[in-house]
């Protein structure tokens, strides 16, 4: 049996890929509405006007693009349908890359419909310039297509996560609140106690963060700015490398222990 083949069935027939789907994309075109709160035309730069259009998109699609990846290999575990799988697809290796893959590409299109559903929503409501830069500016785009690598690399880390320790829970909530919570509360102490103030400039390599200067506009860096914001280019390497390095440990596992 094609890995790929079962993984592209198995995805499309879960309701709950769907409903994940559907919740994001209106979700999304729902929070383009807050470039009313922006104003009508009265828009000062280029970054505010993106600080409004990656607040749903980056977060909640994230997040629900994470669960795919969970999922990918958590419904096999939670159901007992692993063992089946594995006897009609025997190379362990070859059904890991599918699943991990297949939720890539999941994330990357249903982040991409959520992202496009925000910014039209969100272009209509405003002028056609903001802050001297046109709506439709490589700037702009750049930011949204920086949201949905981002979406695709949580789908990453949430495969990864539950092939690694093979629980579904365990995958849920690791993501969740590695995302939401510790990273947070590293940035807290390393800000708050004063024997960790040498790690201040090493906050910014953190894999959350770093995904996302990936589509925060006003995280792009002077030259020579050492200490400062990652570009979306560095910090999407940074973001991916340790996605791809708990991938290649989830599948180390996969492929070496009993199901």
């Amino acid at each position: 049996m094609n890995p790929f083949a079962y993984e592209r069935v198995r995805l499309t027939t879960l309701r709950s890929t769907w409903i994940l789907a559907i919740v994001s994309t209106i979700a999304s075109a729902i929070m383009g509405l807050l470039a009313l709160a922006i104003g009508e035309g009265d828009i000062l730069d280029v970054s505010q006007w993106m600080s409004g259009l990656s607040i749903i998109v980056p977060n909640l699609t994230g997040l629900f693009s994470a669960l795919v990846g969970v999922f990918a290999f958590g419904h096999e575990y939670r159901y007992g349908t692993i063992r089946p799988t594995l006897t009609a697809i025997p190379k362990r290796v070859n059904l890991a890359i599918a699943k991990i893959v297949t939720a890539m590409l999941w994330a990357f299109v249903v982040g991409a419909i959520s992202a496009a559903a925000n910014y039209v929503v969100a272009a209509l409501l405003v002028g056609d310039k903001l802050g001297g830069v046109p709506k439709w500016s490589g700037t702009v785009f750049g930011s949204l297509f920086g949201q949905v690598l981002f979406c695709v690399g949580l789908a990453m880390l949430g495969a990864g996560l539950t092939a690694l320790t093979r629980n579904q829970v365990v995958g849920i909530v690791g993501v969740i609140v590695y995302a939401l919570v510790i990273e947070n509360a590293i940035i807290g102490l390393v800000f708050l106690v004063d024997a960790l103030e040498g790690l201040q400039d090493w906050i910014r390599y953190l894999p959350i963060i770093s995904g996302r200067f990936m589509y925060i506009v006003s995280g792009i860096p002077n030259e020579g700015d050492e200490s400062g914001p990652l570009s979306p280019l560095t910090g999407g390497l940074v973001f991916f490398s340790f996605a791809t390095l708990l991938c290649v440990i989830g599948v180390a596992r996969f492929a070496k222990t009993d199901a």
